[in-house]
């Protein structure tokens, strides 16, 4: 229970987050119980998941996965509109394609989260001293299991 109450004070702190973890399902679930907390559902439009593939389906939030006829469908309606909380999925290293497209959402999302698959913390730690993607410049970077919780520094 204290990390779900750390999460909820992190997604207060800080709009623009990365979350890391081996159990991308166990950071998708958490964070869509806390933005349900945070969000009036009656207000348009609802969060936004942009999910590899869709395992769990959420309640009043839209869920669409990455394949080109979603994503431009999904660009174009909600061109102008300010999404609440934009929940991203991504593989591992952001490639040109998602930088460009999430670039679209970094002024329109109140709260964006990328959620980024790395087998332990240590291997988070080690990407983010190694790497300096300027992508990501902006984003606090945190560990995230059921059993560990962590800032990346």
């Amino acid at each position: 229970m204290r990390h779900y109450n750390d999460l909820k004070f992190i997604i207060d702190e800080y709009p623009r987050l990365i979350l890391g973890g081996k159990e991308g399902s166990f950071v998708k679930k958490c964070c869509y119980s806390i933005i349900m907390e945070k969000i009036d559902v009656s207000e348009f439009p609802p969060p936004l998941f942009i999910e590899d593939r869709i395992e769990v389906y959420f309640q009043k939030v839209i869920q669409v996965t990455k394949t080109p006829g979603e994503i431009l469908s999904l660009l174009e309606s909600l061109k102008g509109v300010e999404i609440p909380f934009l929940f991203y999925e991504t593989e591992g290293s952001l490639s040109s394609d998602e930088r460009d497209f999430l670039g679209n959402f970094l002024v329109s999302s109140k709260s964006l989260i990328l959620s980024v698959p790395f087998p332990s913390l240590d291997s988070m730690e080690e990407f983010f001293s190694e790497a300096k993607d300027r992508s990501l410049i902006g984003f606090k970077p945190f560990y995230l299991s059921p059993f560990e919780w962590k800032e990346v520094r």
